[in-house]
């Protein structure tokens, strides 16, 4: 009951105060409407367009040391108290001042020793986030304001933050060593602490330099290059190719699959139906994240839907050489082709919430720019469904409904004969009757 009082009591104070929703616009996390997708694609975006202008791009992953848990809180009070009505930041400070803690050790509770906390922010609270937001605000504003980093066009994307996921982008050596001073400036006004050897730069542009000629300075720190790093779970690398890393998220899926097979996945086990929720609910989403901003060949399509299918097969118990598509969508899995290009339409989606992101995706499309990293699939998309690029750009849930409706009901009267056969065998399919199981397989071939 506490708890929730306590909850209830920030929700009252985050919906009261504006100064939240004021925000820098390269700040992406935790605000209504926006996602990880938001700084993901400006940052492809970014990458594309320097490689192809072949200009250097210096990309640094900042690394603050336990962010939310070292916060100062004297600072956070102190800054904000001038934004907010006076009562709420009266309420606020209490409630932050007299949050003690106390040892458990073997779920013995030591009462006696009680700890004041002066620093970070409370853990799960929903005011959390919020507030680490407003506070490295300044950060954010101040190196934007320093006029270096990169563009595109007049947009300048010298740094995209979620939330203590930070990354500097600069065209060069010299302006990135402004920038980092920015926030070294910052740092030691506000009491964070960047880690120079957690924080690492990679020369994802034209390679002007070797990665030993490049001297990043945190402090008297220089800090390491590297061929690879990773922003909000997406690989970024000197080779820009999403192939592998979609290839290896896979694996989760398979991970996760081979995990639920005591639980009825491994043969014989339930339902194939029962089964194939349980892979569309839980396994495949394991393997889409941020799947509509990659850009991946058709070899890769084509290894992913073989890995999928053998899965299928082997939970339902069929040889690896049968042909299973009509299965697949009597059982409501989709292939990973479909589901490539369904999330690409809800990743346009999401790229209409925000102005930066909009004003990219809008032109480019309006212009129909062929060159355009992300324009291939919007093509093959628009083709598959016989609309424009204005109308998918426009109305993408319409044209995700018309791909999934292709997929599932655009069969000839041979293949819906066979698959109202398969429904029918599917609803009493069972592994002790095999002549059961080898009817089903060869209604396939």
């Amino acid at each position: 009951m506490l708890s929730l009082m306590f909850e209830t009591l920030e929700k009252v104070i985050l919906i009261n105060c504006q100064v939240f929703k004021s925000i820098s616009s390269m700040q992406f996390g935790f605000k209504n409407a926006v996602s990880t997708h938001q700084p993901i694609f400006l940052l492809k975006e970014l990458i594309n367009k320097y490689v192809k202008e072949k200009s250097p791009l210096y990309i640094e992953s900042l690394d603050a040391e336990k962010a939310y848990d070292s916060v100062w809180r004297d600072g956070i009070f102190f800054k904000i108290k001038i934004s907010i009505n006076k009562q709420f930041w009266l309420v606020m400070k209490d409630y932050y001042d007299k949050a003690d803690g106390v040892f458990k050790i073997n779920n013995n509770i030591d009462n006696e020793n009680i700890v004041k906390i002066l620093r970070g922010v409370k853990q799960g609270g929903v005011l959390s986030p919020q507030l680490f937001n407003f506070y490295v605000d300044e950060l954010i504003r101040m190196v934007q304001e320093t006029g270096e980093g990169c563009r595109i066009e007049d947009l300048i994307l010298a740094i995209l933050a979620y939330s203590d996921n930070m990354l500097l982008a600069a065209p060069s050596i010299t302006q990135m060593n402004k920038m980092i001073g920015k926030c070294e400036e910052f740092g030691n006004k506000w009491l964070i602490k960047f880690n120079a050897k957690k924080s690492v730069i990679l020369n994802g542009g034209e390679k002007l330099f070797k990665s030993e000629q490049i001297k990043v300075l945190m402090g008297k720190s220089q800090m390491p290059v590297v061929e690879i790093s990773k922003y909000l779970g997406i690989n970024i690398d000197t080779i820009h190719s999403d192939d592998e890393q979609t290839l290896k998220r896979f694996k989760k899926v398979q991970s996760c699959f081979y995990g639920l097979g005591s639980y009825g996945l491994k043969p014989p086990g339930l339902k194939p139906k029962i089964k194939s929720f349980i892979y569309n609910t839980y396994c495949q989403p394991m393997g889409t994240y941020a799947l509509g901003l990659m850009s991946i060949n058709k070899q890769t399509i084509q290894n992913l839907n073989i890995m999928q299918n053998n899965l299928i097969r082997y939970t339902l118990g069929i040889p690896y050489k049968t042909h299973i598509k009509l299965l697949l969508k009597c059982l409501n899995i989709i292939d990973v082709e479909t589901v490539y290009l369904i999330n690409k339409c809800t990743s346009i989606k999401l790229l209409h919430r925000d102005v930066s992101t909009k004003s990219i995706l809008t032109k480019n499309i309006n212009e129909n720019n062929e060159n355009w990293w992300f324009f291939k699939e919007i093509k093959q998309i628009c083709e598959l469904v016989n609309v424009s690029p204005i109308y998918l750009c426009d109305y993408p849930d319409k044209v995700r409904e018309k791909i999934l409706e292709k997929y599932f009901y655009d069969l000839s009267e041979e293949e819906l004969e066979k698959c109202i056969l398969i429904e029918k065998r599917l609803i009493n399919y069972s592994f002790i009757d095999k002549k059961e199981l080898f009817n089903l397989i060869k209604l396939q071939c």
